[in-house]
C-alpha cells in the first residue's frame, strides 16, 4: 500500500528540503491571481524570497503541484512549529510595477496582439516560462 509524499525544497538546490511535513496546504481560487501553499514543520532551512518546489502525492505516483517564492515564515513557541507561507511564481507579476526609465519615452505598444502584450510585460518581470 502507497503512503502519502510531500517534499518542499529550494529549486536551486534540491538538498535544501523539508521531506514530508507535518501539513501542507495548496490553495487556487479563481477569484485570487495566485496560488498560495501553506507548509508547517518542525524544521526550516529557508529564508524568505526562497524559491521553492512542492511535490506531493504517494510514494509510487507524485508529481511537482507548486512552484513559488516564500513570503513569510513565523515560527511558534512554545512548540517551535515553523509555518512557511508562499506565492506562486505570477505573484512576481503583481508585484512589478512597470515603469520607463525615461519618463520622456513611455513604454508603449501598437499592433500587437493581447497575447503578445501580455508575453511581453511577463517577461519585463522575468516570468518567461508561460507555459
Amino acid at each position: 500500500m502507497d503512503t502519502l509524499y510531500s517534499n518542499v525544497y529550494k529549486t536551486s538546490d534540491s538538498s535544501i528540503h523539508i521531506l514530508n511535513p507535518i501539513i501542507t496546504t495548496i490553495n487556487a481560487s479563481h477569484g485570487s491571481s495566485t496560488t498560495l501553499a501553506i507548509v508547517e514543520s518542525s524544521t526550516n532551512p529557508f529564508s524568505i524570497s526562497d524559491h521553492i518546489t512542492i511535490d506531493m502525492g504517494y510514494t509510487t505516483n507524485h508529481a511537482v503541484i507548486f512552484n513559488g517564492y516564500i513570503t513569510s515564515i513565523q515560527q511558534t513557541i512554545p512548540d517551535g512549529v515553523y509555518t512557511l507561507t508562499a506565492n506562486d511564481d505570477l505573484v512576481r507579476a503583481g508585484d512589478f510595477f512597470i515603469v520607463s526609465s525615461n519618463p520622456s519615452t513611455p513604454l508603449s505598444y501598437s499592433n500587437i496582439t493581447g497575447e503578445t502584450l501580455i508575453s511581453n510585460l511577463l517577461a519585463l518581470a522575468s516570468l518567461t516560462n508561460t507555459s
